[in-house]
């Protein structure tokens, strides 16, 4: 483990002082983490404070798993403490260590509050919008492309209906729709975080032993809380970490020049909010000068277009900072984006022919759609890639949420089997509509009607249909509808059984049955898209069986998990997903938004700017992508007035230079020697193992041009 520089050991050693406030600025590549992690240690091995009484919060999934990594790591590197504590159990302390995303602890200070809830996303706006009539639907869809209500068509269309909120402009069908809701504890996240707050500020004022344990514990169990990347904190989440943070030492650890999700509100008000609920003389501020990352020549690339003087003289003030590698960043503008496309791929050709592997190298782009073109791209030549996103894959997977809609809704059913609900009081209702509107051949009209008889016979829709003996006219698909009650009530009455549960007999049955109901699983057209969907079955699996060895004794399998599916810390199946991606000899290309590659580096970046697109990229997320790099940063097409003019030679001359590459190995801690065959021996077999002949690639290009070009004519 590398010895703390001055600005990260002012940090670690700062006292602990309850009702204080500590922000720490720190850059890309300053050591922030590793900085965390040793003032984590530090408070626990010298009994400080508990385990049990840290609490470190971030907003992804992917970063929450860093952090388990992280500590881990660092404990596991202890080998005694002062006080002769036994690395190896130190090690077992950090299980107790309350790591969570913030929206996943919410979910839990809620759930244990008001019971299971639903945090809306595509599958339940796809299925609420089922239940817009066909005449109003024209009404939601005029003046637009097609006649289409997407899934994010309406959730803002809800939404905006939702902020005017005035009598004289009451819609039937959406004010049905805020009924399911409410009666289906269904939530956005905004919301969440919101109820979240008022359970916490209500339970202030108990008595400990009068509150359930998670709300409890955030209110007088925890010492210090750590917030980790707080530039990406928006304005909603101010009250709620207010109301975690009385009495307790607070850590903010960020870099304002990384806020790039401004569209969540303003950055800059939440931290003056966390800054101003305490006296200024109990803030501490901190900055962490040092860069053990980026080569000083990306840096000052970087620092010219985040604009900001200090940033300019802070190597002044660093302990640590890399020598120059002797290499510019290298800036081209190409008018065409197959072209630009075929530059990139050209350039990763000639840098693994030196000492590069491809999993060194990140294509980051500005938008999905532009990545999407790039994994197309890389794809037709055969070049492997691993697509970074800010949570595990297999949680974004429609098809795997399709499953966890089917679960919870036999958990919902099942539970309004065992408690008698209020009038019109349905939690399953929603879980139901996602399900069924799932299903090909189930039509929006048959479900608007289903659901408007049930609510006149005021029982839940899936009592209806599982009971009534007439259906009403109206209702086209009612064998599909007939055959999913079928094939759902022995899955049911198996999650009702006293026999004990196990991951697999789970996931098994809930593939089996979907199945059975004619689900039809969304983007698997080949056999590589199946092995993708069986990958993400068997981490669905690992996160069932992490929840058997977490869950309290209380609660049962199926409902831990579906309390805490999105939030359980998952890095062993991430490792191993990380295993499987490097099977090829070469590596796998990593490609990724912008925004999903935060807190990551690379040796190699390519920003992709895309000529076609009228959007630059905005200024902190060109900043963050810049500063992704270690060594090697191409920007294409990308436009900010502080970079210097485009230079298409910089960063040639690469080929056989023996100066570049030794500084390359020894930054990677990599072996330095000479290459037996030549740069351009290897490139040429790099060339034919991904069968990219350069007079083809230049005829190929043409003709993809020509093809495009036509299409406008």
């Amino acid at each position: 483990m590398p010895t703390p520089t001055p600005s990260q050991n002012e940090v670690i050693q700062c006292a602990y002082e309850p009702a204080t406030t500590v922000k720490v600025i720190a850059g890309p590549g300053s050591g922030k983490t590793l900085t965390l992690m040793l003032k984590v240690r530090e408070l626990i091995s010298k009994g400080i404070v508990g385990a049990d009484e840290v609490l470190v919060l971030s907003l992804t999934n992917k970063a929450v798993d860093n952090v388990i990594n992280q500590l881990n790591s660092i404990f596991s590197e202890l080998e005694t403490t002062t006080d002769g504590i036994q690395g190896d159990v130190l090690t077992d302390l950090v299980a107790q260590i309350g790591v969570y995303t913030i929206h996943g602890l919410a979910n839990r200070v809620v759930v244990e509050n008001e019971g299971l809830v639903n945090i809306i996303e595509e599958n339940g706006w796809r299925g609420l919008s089922k239940l817009i009539p066909a005449n109003l639907l024209k009404k939601y869809v005029s003046g637009r492309r097609g006649t289409t209500l997407t899934p994010k068509m309406f959730e803002r269309l809800f939404r905006e209906y939702q902020a005017k909120g005035t009598v004289n402009e009451k819609d039937a069908a959406m004010e049905q729709i805020v009924t399911i809701m409410k009666a289906s504890k269904v939530f956005t996240n905004e919301e969440l975080i919101s109820l979240a707050t008022k359970y916490l500020r209500s339970g202030a004022a108990n008595q400990a032993s009068e509150l359930p344990s998670m709300t409890n514990g955030l209110l007088h169990k925890y010492k210090v809380v750590i917030v980790d990347e707080y530039q990406d904190l928006f304005p909603s989440l101010g009250p709620f970490l207010s109301a975690i943070s009385q009495n307790k030492q607070l850590f903010l650890f960020g870099d304002p020049h990384q806020s790039i999700y401004g569209f969540l509100g303003d950055n800059r008000s939440v931290i003056r909010f966390l800054e101003s609920m305490r006296p200024p003389e109990n803030l501490k501020v901190f900055h962490l000068y040092d860069n053990f990352r980026s080569t000083p020549e990306i840096t000052r690339w970087a620092n010219a277009v985040a604009g900001d003087v200090s940033r300019a003289v802070t190597n002044n003030n660093a302990f640590f900072s890399k020598e120059p590698m002797g290499i510019e960043p290298s800036l081209v503008d190409i008018a065409d984006p197959l072209e630009e496309l075929e530059i990139i791929t050209d350039k990763i050709c000639q840098l693994v022919s030196n000492s590069v592997k491809l999993s060194d190298i990140a294509v980051l782009t500005r938008t999905n759609a532009q990545l999407k073109a790039v994994g197309d791209h890389f794809s037709s030549y055969g070049i492997p890639t691993e697509k970074l996103t800010a949570q595990p894959d297999w949680i974004s997977d429609k098809n795997i949420k399709f499953l966890v809609d089917l679960l919870k809704t036999c958990m919902l059913v099942s539970r309004e089997k065992r408690f008698v609900e209020g009038a019109g009081q349905h939690q399953s209702d929603f879980s139901v509509i996602v399900t069924l509107s799932s299903l090909k051949g189930v039509s929006n009209q048959s479900i608007q009607t289903l659901f408007g008889e049930a609510q006149k016979a005021n029982i839940s829709l899936w009592n209806f249909i599982s009971q009534s003996r007439q259906w009403p006219t109206g209702v086209s698909n009612r064998t599909r509808i007939e055959s999913f009650v079928r094939h759902l009530e022995p899955l049911l009455e198996y999650l009702e059984s006293s026999q004990p549960l196990t991951a697999i007999s789970i996931i098994s049955r809930l593939v089996t049955v979907s199945h059975q109901i004619g689900f039809k699983p969304d983007e698997i057209k080949n056999e590589n898209d199946l092995e993708i969907f069986r990958e993400h079955l068997i981490e669905m699996l690992g996160v069932l069986k992490l929840c058997s060895s977490t869950r309290p004794q209380n609660v049962s399998l199926t409902e831990w998990f579906l309390e805490t599916w999105m939030d359980q810390h998952s890095s062993f199946i991430q490792h191993a997903a990380n295993e499987r991606s490097n099977i090829h000899d070469l590596g796998a290309v990593k490609i990724s938004t912008i925004h999903s590659s935060k807190g990551l580096e690379f040796p190699v970046v390519f920003l992709s700017g895309s000529s076609n697109s009228n959007f630059p990229i905005e200024k902190n997320a060109l900043y963050v992508g810049m500063t992704r790099a270690r060594n090697l940063l191409y920007m294409m097409n990308v436009k900010n007035k502080f970079l210097p003019p485009p230079n298409p030679e910089s960063g040639t001359g690469i080929f056989d230079n023996q100066k570049i590459w030794n500084y390359y190995n020894k930054d990677l801690n990599r072996p330095i020697g000479r290459q037996l065959e030549s740069s351009l021996q290897k490139y040429r077999a790099v060339n034919q193992k991904f069968s990219l002949n350069p007079s083809v690639r230049a005829y190929s290009t043409m003709v993809r041009m020509v093809c495009n070009s036509l299409k406008h004519i």
